[in-house]
């Protein structure tokens, strides 16, 4: 699966992550995109495809046009953008299964720094939206509408979460238009009438408003598909 990643806003974290004041404190959404080639948006070339929200963002702000991801797949590129280390190097590479399922035992190990703990410690409120995929999650407990004990976002400097799973069906018309999604430790009651991407997007729109006041980081990684 050949995969190009597009950082609509980004930001370098590095020792000054330590030295943020109040007056310095901007407010971060990293949106990051499955399976978007190079030349998908009309910002990048593409002479049939229009992408006006997307190209509006790339006018008023920055293109980088020589960045490559970490991997060619989901949960190790994530796992580097949010660690800023290598697959190989944080644990999230392996020479069988590179892409965590519902049936996974393993993921990022504790012992990695994410960018939402270094921003919680300077007093940022931080969410992700969307896809998580840096461990299982037994699809199971979903019937007792608790998440299993794999490590949620919460253990890795995440104040909420609102996350759209995977789950092992054929029929991606469930994924989308009935989705699991998890919130905050729990399930939300499946609705045929939802949508993946509205719920989550909601959930960020929701979140920013409650935080409007405060520093806060929005991790937004988007499924492949629905880009």
């Amino acid at each position: 699966m050949k995969k190009i990643i597009l950082l609509i806003s980004l930001f370098l974290i590095t020792v000054s992550c330590n030295n943020l004041n109040t007056e310095s404190r901007p407010n971060f959404i990293l949106i990051f995109l499955d399976d978007l080639g190079y030349g998908d948006l009309g910002s990048y070339g593409h002479p049939t495809i229009k992408t006006p929200n997307l190209d509006k963002l790339a006018y008023e702000g920055q293109k980088w046009t020589q960045f490559y991801s970490a991997s060619s797949v989901c949960s190790p590129s994530r796992a580097a953008l949010l660690t800023g280390r290598l697959p190989i190097r944080n644990g999230m590479i392996g020479s069988k299964t590179r892409v965590f399922f519902p049936d996974s035992q393993y993921g990022i190990p504790d012992s990695e720094i994410t960018i939402a703990e270094k921003l919680k410690e300077n007093g940022y409120k931080t969410a992700i939206v969307g896809k998580w995929q840096l461990n299982g999650i037994k699809i199971k407990a979903v019937d007792k509408n608790i998440s299993q004990d794999n490590k949620r976002p919460y253990e890795f400097g995440f104040d909420e979460y609102s996350l759209w799973q995977l789950t092992k069906t054929k029929d991606l018309g469930e994924r989308f238009a009935n989705p699991l999604i998890e919130q905050n430790g729990k399930f939300l009651p499946r609705n045929e009438n939802a949508y993946g991407p509205d719920v989550v997007s909601d959930y960020a729109v929701d979140f920013i408003k409650r935080n409007k006041d405060d520093p806060f980081f929005i991790y937004y990684p988007i499924f492949a598909c629905f880009a």
